[in-house]
């Protein structure tokens, strides 16, 4: 009887150690949400539709090419592709401005939405070849009836190596889409 239970003991000590291994290896990191992502307040809804880092950004506005550069000579734009719909109200105001609009990173630093029509855009004749074309954005006030919405681009300056985790809009709701 001794030796049956051994080998009994034998085999069920490598089953649990197999299973301990097997259980550690499958274990993943999580992956960052696929865009797009929608997310609904009491009045808006709210979708990052995508995200692309670059360094400029050019746009035409009433026949005159601009170009947006960073502030700062190791940033980028991650320019932001939303998506705000006037999902319950009989009609709203939608007034979008750099506080409306925040994109925070992996590190908790969030960074406000700038103003494309600002002082950092500058007029030019002929767009740099490392520059995005990105048109319209999602900037100043919109009348949105019931059932209507806005799609456009809003822009973050930020370090070249940040990594967005959220998106949050702050225009009547606060809403806040995951990203990363």
């Amino acid at each position: 009887m001794k030796r049956a239970k051994l080998p009994l003991l034998s085999i069920t000590l490598a089953s649990m150690a197999l299973m301990l291994l097997l259980a550690g290896c499958s274990k993943s990191t999580p992956k960052a949400p696929t865009l797009p992502q929608f997310n609904r307040g009491n009045t808006y809804g709210f979708g990052v539709l995508s995200m692309k880092t670059v360094k400029s950004v050019t746009y035409i506005d009433q026949d005159t090419t601009y170009v947006i550069t960073p502030s700062e000579p190791n940033n980028v734009f991650l320019a932001t592709e939303l998506q705000v719909s006037n999902e319950r109200a009989v009609k709203s105001l939608l007034d979008v401005k750099t506080t409306s609009v925040e994109m925070i990173d992996k590190n908790a630093k969030d960074y406000q939405a700038i103003n494309p029509f600002g002082d950092n855009r500058k007029q030019i004749s002929t767009a740099p070849p490392d520059s995005e074309p990105l048109s319209p954005f999602i900037w100043g006030q919109f009348e949105l009836q019931q059932g209507y919405g806005v799609t456009g681009w809003v822009l973050f300056e930020v370090p070249k190596d940040t990594k967005a985790a959220t998106v949050r809009g702050d225009e009547v709701d606060t809403i806040s889409i995951d990203v990363g």
